[in-house]
């Protein structure tokens, strides 16, 4: 995704996501399993936008005319808050499982 189009509902970038996983075996028929994944986006810059949170208001004020450039703009999802600033992401997963086999 281009820094540009980063919006608040979909800030991406690189990521790195290394994971463990063990599994312990209990018995030939039942195991325990654990894992944890570690996942870091390093730090995005999303400047400038292609977001435009004045275009649906212009928009109205026109009278929702599509030859306008706002309302274009509105027509094609851009007309919405943009996402500019800095962002960077960590996240951590844990999983356990219990396995019986029949």
């Amino acid at each position: 995704m281009a820094p540009a189009d980063v919006n608040p509902g979909a800030v991406d970038g690189f990521k790195i996501e290394p994971m463990i996983m063990a599994e312990l075996r209990i018995s030939r028929a039942f195991s325990l399993s654990a894992g944890y994944g570690f996942s870091y986006m390093p730090e995005v810059t999303a400047h400038p936008s292609n977001f435009d949170p004045a275009a649906a208001a212009a928009c109205d004020a026109a009278g929702g005319d599509l030859r306008d450039p706002n309302c274009v703009r509105r027509q094609q999802g851009l007309a919405r808050p943009s996402a500019d600033g800095r962002y960077a992401r960590t996240v951590s997963d844990f999983s356990a499982s219990m396995t019986a086999r029949f």
